[in-house]
């Protein structure tokens, strides 16, 4: 609420000062130029909610007063990739008609920050434990890496 208070104050003070700006300036040839220059700054302070830009210190999410910083980012990076990795192993137990009860992936940044997954979990049923090298298989393939298989009794 608070930002669309200062975005309102700041569009009538552009729209304000616009105006003694046309109401001052002679009839020639310039005062074409000199309008659209005063819509252009109109409309620039109208729509930058929309572009949601701050123009006064060129940070993104001005209107919402949010900036997310770098970390934040990178954890939703993070989060994302082991999601993905997730529904991704699953496909793989889907596939060798097994069912686990859960999948649990860590996601991790490297040297290079590059996002890897360092370590999947699957707890599993032990009825499906034939099925386990075809699993590992795939994800190596796709993760280079052993899934750490948790065994449960039915």
């Amino acid at each position: 609420m608070q930002s669309l208070i200062i975005w309102t104050v700041k569009l009538v003070i552009v729209c304000s000062i616009g105006a003694i700006i046309l109401f001052l300036s002679p009839s020639s040839s310039l005062s074409k130029s000199v309008k659209t220059i005063v819509v252009l700054c109109i409309l620039v302070t109208f729509i930058s909610p929309i572009l949601k830009v701050d123009f006064e210190g060129l940070s993104y999410n001005s209107f919402s007063g949010e900036s997310e910083s770098f970390s934040d980012v990178t954890e939703k990076m993070l989060e994302y990739a082991e999601l993905e990795a997730e529904e991704l192993v699953e496909s793989f137990v889907r596939e060798c008609d097994c069912q686990a009860k859960k999948i649990k992936a860590s996601a991790d940044i490297n040297e290079e920050n590059s996002i890897y997954i360092s370590n999947i979990k699957i707890y599993i049923s032990l009825d499906f434990k034939d099925s386990q090298q075809i699993i590992n298989e795939k994800i190596r393939n796709v993760f280079d890496l052993d899934g750490e298989y948790i065994w449960e009794k039915e």
